[in-house]
């Protein structure tokens, strides 16, 4: 515990300096007169350079990172690459109303993970000085705007004027042309290069592999030009590049989407031209902080001196391969890159468990464990201890920023909730959902806009209104058709379970405190699925306490507010969900009214902001939890049900009640015979099946099975007795019909075949009696036989049954 204890308050200390680089040295730094290495390049000033450039100079519009939790993608375990936010765009089905439908010049840094699926460096990491798991993609995009030119001007302005990186490290690739694909040579890009002053012998053509990039079998495409950094200089190291060399590696790759694959293989032109860049922030910074190896530097450099700290090897050196005697430094990287992605990927939303993404978690987790107590001999708790040092590393600017934007719009939001408070017509229990008649837009098939559609071919069409609702928010779509009438029923029941959703995050955080977070949800019209995190499983009392919440809110009837607010603003609101979904033009907040005045300036409130709602909550009539569980540990599920069918299931639990009780009652009165104790061991594990099969409130559903292990111990019991009467009697019976038979041939009648119990074998207990005269045995669990000679009959059959008795009392 002392040394435990010592090595924290040294974490402590470390914690407090911004830049642990600067205490600790800079290992091999790079000959600042032939490269580039700038001790004033901060990980920060890196990532802030790139993004001011673009955005100051050449009018890109900032997109904040997405989660690196896919929405609405199912191909992907994770946002691997900075693009993935922007498929809607590249595809064509962008909500046309959407912000994200006007972006035209866009830059950002992009979390992403790569492990699992087709881009997948989990089992590279540490092996080398430049994988990672996790790891910041900055990019620039043009959809429809700028093109080749442009692109290559910037990047070349960017890495050589601003950031200053010699020109004579530099190598640039383009598309060569592929005979297979029938597309020639880009031979523009190559003139561009030309154009900007880039040595003909630092510009060099490749294949499809390297330098034609696709989003998947079909859809956008093109060739790519990429730009290639040499960590040794004054040669030339064109033969290096692309050949996996780490003295010269690939920093900033830049995609032309000229091309669309059709699902025939074929390509054809596309009307507007895009253009996707992606640059390893990792990469950037160690080339500008004159450094070998991105674990070098100060977004790593903190977190490999914490980890020293709770090791009990040499500190980090940085060696590779065979000079790493028994991976002491591999160990280093995998534990500083595995933390990184831990964190992110929880503070996202993915949690360690068993499928997807959340199992790919699961083994960078124990890869972890593994190496950190293995090899670097840490104790049982390292990997959590190391979270505030990643925490200082990647998260402290992204709070200031988002503090800062909150405060920028705290009075205005206020005045717009204000405002729109006082035309609020309190007085309409809930919504009517009118017909309306739309003008089609455009026509979606097979994954692009279409001009026409043959009959019975699928499609999608796009309105410029609809009274349908679209999944979001956790509630799901509405269905039916271009009728009027349809909806109503269906849409109403969602939106009670999505109302009752809501107020059962406001129960929780009142019975479990302020620490319960949503993690998901999912509302039909038949139920509503509530996901939160937890330190423990839900008693039964906590369970009737969050009923009796809900109900009690129920009771108040009390009126939820609702309001149209831009998506810019939801963004500030504290506890609000799914604001990144790229569809949504604005939100409908509401909020039950008592709690209003806290949503924009109570921290610590309770309120729980909601979207598409009833009005009154009076109208969810009853609420019912019909299941919990844990799905991993610090994750609970919640299923419940609502209005008459919440009445059904409270209904349905009485009844299952007095059927237990009139269990129970019988089982007191005395049982005669072998046929009535089975009879009832029967009847009890029949109702064993219904309970667990049946929606009745999850308390009592609990309360139940505990009363019903306890009668089927005590049935079980109660037939053990009845065997062991109606066995006794007839070995005495058998035994007294052939006291004088010197043969012996009868047979003996038994009710079961299955009578056997776990507690006495049948070969065993023979084994054992012929054991003690001398003789052998054996058979099976049912039926036994052995020989044996004694003397005294009549002490070895006493014995038999005691030790008989012995195992059945077990």
């Amino acid at each position: 515990m002392a040394l435990y204890m010592r090595r924290a308050q040294v974490l402590h200390k470390l914690l407090k300096r911004r830049y642990l680089h600067t205490v600790f040295g800079i290992r091999d730094k790079c000959d600042f007169s032939s490269g580039t290495g700038d001790a004033e390049f901060t990980s920060k000033k890196v990532r802030d350079m790139f993004t001011d450039f673009f955005k100051d100079k050449y009018g890109h519009t900032f997109v904040p990172s997405s989660p690196v939790k896919p929405r609405g993608d199912p191909t992907l375990l994770f946002v691997n690459a900075g693009m993935n936010q922007f498929k809607p765009v590249f595809l064509g089905t962008v909500d046309p109303r959407s912000e994200m439908a006007h972006y035209r010049r866009v830059v950002n840094s992009q979390k992403c993970v790569r492990a699992g699926g087709k881009h997948n460096d989990l089992e590279d990491v540490g092996k080398d000085v430049y994988h990672h798991t996790f790891f910041e993609m900055l990019g620039n995009w043009s959809f429809g705007d700028y093109f080749k030119e442009k692109a290559c001007l910037m990047a070349w302005e960017l890495l050589t004027s601003v950031y200053g990186i010699p020109k004579d490290r530099l190598y640039v690739t383009y598309f060569g042309g592929d005979p297979i694909l029938g597309i020639k040579s880009d031979d523009e890009t190559r003139e561009i290069w030309l154009s900007l002053g880039v040595q003909s012998d630092h510009i060099l053509p490749f294949g499809s592999k390297d330098n034609f990039w696709e989003m998947g079998e079909s859809g956008p495409c093109g060739p790519c030009t990429e730009i290639h950094y040499d960590h040794i200089g004054s040669r030339n190291a064109g033969m290096f590049v692309n050949r996996d060399s780490p003295d010269v590696v690939e920093i900033w790759n830049i995609v032309f989407m000229q091309y669309k694959r059709e699902l025939d293989g074929s390509l054809r032109v596309l009307p507007r031209h895009n253009v996707d860049t992606g640059m390893g922030l990792e990469r950037l910074v160690t080339i500008l902080q004159g450094k070998r190896s991105n674990y070098d530097t100060d977004l790593f450099t903190p977190i490999l001196s914490a980890i020293h700290e709770f090791s009990k090897v040499q500190p980090y050196r940085g060696l590779v391969g065979e000079a790493d005697v028994e991976n002491v430094d591999m160990a280093y990287r995998v534990l500083a890159d595995h933390v990184r992605t831990l964190a992110v990927c929880i503070a996202d939303g993915i949690y360690p468990g068993m499928s997807g993404a959340e199992f790919v978690l699961r083994r960078i987790l124990r890869r972890a464990v593994r190496f950190s107590m293995e090899v670097l001999k840490a104790p049982q708790g390292t990997l959590a201890a190391l979270i505030p040092t990643v925490t200082e590393v990647l998260i402290m600017e992204l709070i200031n920023d988002n503090e800062e934007a909150f405060v920028s719009s705290l009075h205005q939001g206020r005045r717009i909730i204000d405002r729109t408070l006082q035309r609020m017509d309190k007085s309409c229990k809930f919504p009517v959902f009118h017909s309306c008649q739309g003008q089609v837009l455009a026509l979606y098939a097979e994954n692009s806009l279409v001009e026409k559609v043959s009959e019975g071919q699928r499609c999608g069409i796009i309105l410029d209104r609809t009274c349908f609702y679209a999944e979001q928010g956790g509630q799901t779509h509405d269905r039916g058709y271009f009728l009027r009438g349809e909806q109503q029923p269906r849409r109403l029941g969602c939106m009670v379970n999505h109302t009752s959703t809501h107020v059962l995050n406001f129960a929780l955080r009142r019975v479990l405190g302020d620490g319960v977070e949503q993690r998901g949800s999912h509302v039909t019209e038949e139920h509503l699925r509530f996901d939160f995190s937890t330190k423990a499983a839900l008693t039964i009392e906590q369970l009737q306490k969050i009923e009796q919440e809900v109900e009690a809110l129920l009771l108040q009837n009390d009126p939820v507010y609702s309001l149209e607010v831009p998506l810019s603003r939801a963004k500030t609101i504290r506890r609000l969900r799914t604001v990144d979904e790229v569809i949504l033009l604005d939100f409908h907040l509401l909020c039950l009214l008592k709690e209003l005045p806290n949503i924009l300036t109570d921290n610590n409130s309770t309120t729980t902001v909601f979207f598409k709602h009833l009005l009154r909550t009076g109208v969810i009539k009853d609420f019912v939890i019909v299941s919990d569980r844990q799905l991993v540990k610090g994750i609970t599920r919640i299923v419940a049900v609502t209005g008459d069918q919440a009445k059904e299931a409270r209904e349905t639990g009485h009844k299952l009640a007095q059927d237990v009780d009139s269990l129970l009652f019988r089982l007191q009165s005395e049982i005669a015979i072998l046929v009535d104790a089975q009879q009832l061991s029967k009847e009890v594990g029949l109702l064993t099946d219904v309970l667990e099969n049946t929606a009745i409130p999850q308390w009592q559903k609990r309360e139940l099975q505990k009363k019903l292990k306890a009668l089927q111990r005590t049935t079980n019991t109660a037939v053990r007795k009845q065997e062991n009467k109606e066995a006794t009697k007839k070995v005495q019976e058998l035994l007294t019909r052939h006291a004088s038979d010197s043969l012996v041939v009868d047979s003996v009648t038994v009710d079961s075949i299955s009578n056997a119990t776990s507690t006495l074998s049948a070969a065993d207990w023979a084994l054992a009696v012929c054991r003690t005269m001398n003789g052998s045995a054996g058979g099976s669990d049912i039926v036994a036989k052995g020989t044996a000679y004694s003397k005294n009959l009549d002490a070895v059959q006493k014995w038999a049954l005691e030790y008989a008795n012995n195992k059945l009392q077990k």
